[in-house]
């Protein structure tokens, strides 16, 4: 359906984090690349791509309570 789901997995149920609706096909490929090297650094980009042709850049930020 073109969107990237973002899922959480601690126990047994997953929690989504979030739904990203951008590519009007379906997604082939994923990448994250994480901003500096440590735990607490700023977040990243979530890069998706798409048999649309399309790539998207998604900014990713640490969550307040992990």
């Amino acid at each position: 359906d073109g969107r990237v789901r973002v899922y959480a997995y601690r126990g047994k149920t997953p929690k989504t984090l979030a739904s990203l609706a951008f590519h009007s096909d379906v997604v082939t490929s994923v990448a994250f690349a994480g901003v500096g090297g440590g735990e607490d650094d700023g977040g990243g980009v979530l890069a998706s791509a798409s048999r649309d042709g399309c790539v998207a850049l998604w900014p990713v930020f640490p969550t307040a309570g992990k």
